[in-house]
């Protein structure tokens, strides 16, 4: 989970992502079994092409491409539809 202000750089943040990911990767044994979910929470608006880069990039981990689910910040229930949303698990 990643929590960023209200302006959020889309490369950034698909910067941040990836290399924790890459950090959990190299902590884990590769014969553990894990849900591998990716949640920027943010708050405030965003800009329409930063949510669409977040929307259409996806993350690597353990030879697999998962997306990047965005929560608001303050809006009770959303980082719940956020986990929900995750087509990878």
């Amino acid at each position: 989970m990643k929590l960023k202000r209200s302006d959020v750089d889309a490369s950034e943040a698909i910067a941040q992502l990836q290399e924790g990911a890459r950090i959990i990767d190299s902590c884990t044994p590769n014969d553990v079994e894990m849900n591998f979910v990716l949640v920027l929470v943010h708050g405030g608006s965003m800009h329409r092409s930063q949510r669409n880069r977040l929307r259409t990039s996806r993350v690597r981990f353990r030879c697999e491409a998962f997306p990047i689910n965005t929560a608001r910040c303050g809006h009770q229930g959303n980082l719940a539809q956020a986990l929900a949303k995750s087509s990878k698990r």
